[in-house]
C-alpha cells in the first residue's frame, strides 16, 4: 500500500511581474506540470493539498470587498493559461483545499460575521468547500457551519483545519485560534485510534505550528501558545499510547522549514547537551512549504531560541517551492514517509520519518527522522552574509517595484474602463 501527495501554499499570478508575460500566468503551476510529466507511475500524486492563500485580495492593491470582487480573484487564477500548456491538457490532479487569510484579508483573525468575512467566504464556498471532502459529523458543530473537515486515503487519515474563521486575537490569555468546537474535534481526532492499515495522522494547519518565524510570529501559532501546548500535549500522548506518527503540514511563510517539537517526558540526555539541537527523543515533526508562485523574504526571519522548537532544514529562497509526500507500507507492516522539497521545478532536499513493525500501541517510542539528501546545504568555506544579504534585498527590492508598477498599470486599466 502506497499514497503520494503534493502539498504547498500561496499563489499570485504573473509574479515575479513580467510585462510581456500573460496576466493570470502562474510559473509555479507550469512547473507542478513538469515534474509530475517526468514521475513514474507509482510517484504520481493522487491529490495537492492546498494550504492556503489561492488568491491575494490585497496584493497588490485591493479593489474593493464585495461578493464580486472576491470571485473575481478566483476567476483570474482558474483562468490561467499555466493549467494546460500548448496542446497539453491540464494534469489529473485534484486539489483539496484549505483556507487562510488573503482569502479575506491579512492577518485575518477578526471572526466570522466580521466585514469583509461573510463576503469573503461566498466564493470559497462556491469554489473550494463545495469539491472538498464531506465534512464529517462532529457533537461539538453544527455540519452545515464548519468549515474544517476529516477525511482518509490509504494510510494516513487527514485533519484539515479552518485557522481563520474562529480565531480570535493572538497574545492574550483566552486566545483561541480554533474556536471551542474545532479545538475539540481536533481533540478527539487525535485521540482517536485508526483502523489497522492506517499508520500515519496528517494535521494540515494553513500558518506555521512553529515559533522560530521571528517576523509576523503572532499570526502563526507562536501567537497562541497555550492552546499549541494543549495541542502539542495530545499528540505527544497520541503517537505512544496509540502507535501512529503524526505529522504537521503548514504553509503561508512563502519560505521552507522542518521543525521537531520534543517531547520533554522522552529526552534521555540532559539540556546541556549539544546532541539536542538534533531534536532527540520522541517529538512531532513539522514540514512548513511555500510559495508556490510568489515572493520570497530578503532576510532570514527564522531561528531557533529554545529546545522547544528544534531546527531540522530552513530553506528561504525560491519564488516556486512545493512538497511532495510519498507514505509506504512495507509487507512486514511498518512504514515510511518521505517528504520531498521541490524548488524551481528540482528536488534539492528529502527526509524520512520511520515507523517499524515492532512498534507497538501503549509504549510507541520511534526512531529520529533521518535526511535523505540536501541539494542547497551551505557552501565550505565562509560565507559573506553581507554580500548575500545584499543580492537578497536587491532582489526584493525589484520584487516590490514590480508589484507597484502592475498595481498601477492595474488602476489605470480599471480608469479607462469607467471611462468607456
Amino acid at each position: 500500500m502506497h499514497l503520494n501527495f503534493w502539498t504547498t501554499s500561496c499563489i499570485k499570478a504573473n509574479f515575479p511581474y513580467n510585462p510581456f508575460s500573460h496576466p493570470f500566468r502562474i510559473y509555479g503551476i507550469e512547473m507542478l506540470s513538469q515534474v509530475y510529466s517526468k514521475l513514474d507511475d507509482l510517484a504520481i500524486p493522487s491529490f495537492m493539498l492546498f494550504l492556503g492563500d489561492f488568491i491575494y485580495i490585497d496584493v497588490p492593491l485591493q479593489f474593493g470587498s464585495a461578493i464580486k470582487h472576491y470571485r473575481d480573484e478566483y476567476q483570474k487564477v482558474y483562468a490561467s493559461p499555466s493549467w494546460h500548456t500548448g496542446k497539453n491538457p491540464a494534469i489529473n490532479l485534484p486539489w483539496i483545499h484549505m483556507l487562510d487569510d488573503h482569502e479575506i484579508q491579512n492577518d485575518w483573525h477578526d471572526g466570522n460575521v466580521t466585514e469583509p468575512y461573510p463576503a469573503a467566504i461566498d466564493p470559497y464556498h462556491h469554489y473550494h468547500v463545495s469539491v472538498n471532502p464531506p465534512k464529517a459529523k462532529s457533537p461539538h458543530a453544527s455540519q452545515e457551519n464548519t468549515t474544517y473537515f476529516s477525511f482518509t486515503r490509504g494510510p494516513a487519515s487527514f485533519f484539515i483545519l479552518d485557522s481563520r474563521t474562529y480565531r480570535s486575537p493572538p497574545g492574550l490569555d483566552n486566545s483561541t485560534m480554533l474556536g471551542y468546537a474545532q479545538l475539540q474535534s481536533l481533540l478527539d481526532y487525535i485521540s482517536c485510534p485508526e483502523p489497522a492499515p492506517v499508520k500515519w495522522k496528517i494535521i494540515s494547519s494553513s500558518v506555521p505550528f512553529t515559533k522560530n518565524w521571528h517576523i509576523g510570529t503572532s499570526d502563526t501559532w507562536g501567537g497562541y501558545l497555550k492552546e499549541r501546548q494543549i495541542l502539542l500535549e495530545a499528540m505527544w500522548r497520541a503517537e505512544r499510547t496509540l502507535g501512529t506518527r503524526i505529522v504537521l503540514l503548514s504553509g503561508d511563510r512563502h519560505e521552507f522549514a522542518a521543525t521537531k517539537f520534543p517531547n520533554p517526558a522522552t529526552k534521555q540526555i540532559d539540556s546541556t547537551s549539544s546532541s539536542l539541537s538534533k531534536g532527540e527523543g520522541q517529538g512531532i515533526y513539522e514540514f512548513c512549504a511555500g510559495p508556490l508562485n510568489q515572493f520570497y523574504l530578503p532576510s532570514s526571519s527564522y531561528y531557533q531560541t529554545d529546545d522547544e522548537d528544534v531546527t531540522i532544514k530552513y530553506i528561504p529562497n525560491g519564488n516556486f517551492k512545493f512538497g511532495a509526500v510519498g507514505i509506504e507500507i512495507h509487507p512486514d507492516g511498518g512504514s515510511d514517509l518521505t517528504y520531498t522539497l521541490y524548488v524551481n521545478s528540482e528536488a534539492v532536499w528529502q527526509y524520512k520519518l520511520s515507523m517499524p513493525s515492532y512498534i507497538k500501541a501503549g509504549e510507541a517510542e520511534f526512531p529520529d527522522g533521518e535526511e535523505v539528501f540536501d541539494l542547497v546545504s551551505r557552501p565550505k568555506g565562509k560565507l559573506d552574509m553581507g554580500v548575500l544579504m545584499f543580492w537578497r534585498g536587491l532582489y526584493w527590492l525589484n520584487s516590490q517595484v514590480s508589484t507597484l508598477v502592475e498595481g498601477v498599470n492595474g488602476l489605470i486599466l480599471k480608469k479607462e474602463r469607467l471611462d468607456e
